[in-house]
């Protein structure tokens, strides 16, 4: 809820806001996971990195296991990644989070984390992307 958070929404709202702006969205459209909210039964998510963009999440009901690789644990290991995908192993660099009832978990947009999540029984969550205004400097970096 800070502003220095809002950047990314700033935008889309901006963009969306001029004439002519297409009404569908396209796959990739990031407008769509500013926000977001989850309510599934025992699921799993494959591989995924939020490299330009933060991610929140607030657990409101059930059990998440997030596994993690930090951006400095990953070292050069990077195109792995990218070529095996799901498949690709973290060789005991990842560490798991659990995330209970009213917890919440920010990954910060600055940093790439590799991730995965395994939901064992239902769960209710809600979170959304975001770009920090005091990290644009190192959000530029990584996309260099």
């Amino acid at each position: 809820m800070l502003p220095r958070f809002r950047l990314l929404k700033t935008l889309i709202e901006r963009l969306q806001g001029n004439v002519g702006t297409k009404k569908t969205s396209a796959p990739s459209d990031i407008s769509l996971h500013v926000g977001f909210n989850n309510l599934l039964r025992r699921a799993r998510s494959g591989l995924q990195v939020n490299g330009l963009c933060g991610t929140w999440v607030r657990n409101l009901e059930g059990l998440n296991y997030w596994m993690i690789v930090s951006e400095v644990a990953m070292a050069s290991d990077w195109e792995a990644v990218a070529t095996e995908g799901d498949n690709w192993l973290p060789g005991e660099r990842e560490r798991l989070i659990i995330l209970e009832e009213d917890d919440v978990m920010l990954m910060p947009p600055d940093s790439p984390i590799v991730h995965a999540v395994h939901t064992p029984v239902s769960y209710w969550m809600e979170g959304g992307l975001l770009w920090d205004e005091f990290s644009i400097l190192e959000t530029l970096r990584f996309t260099a």
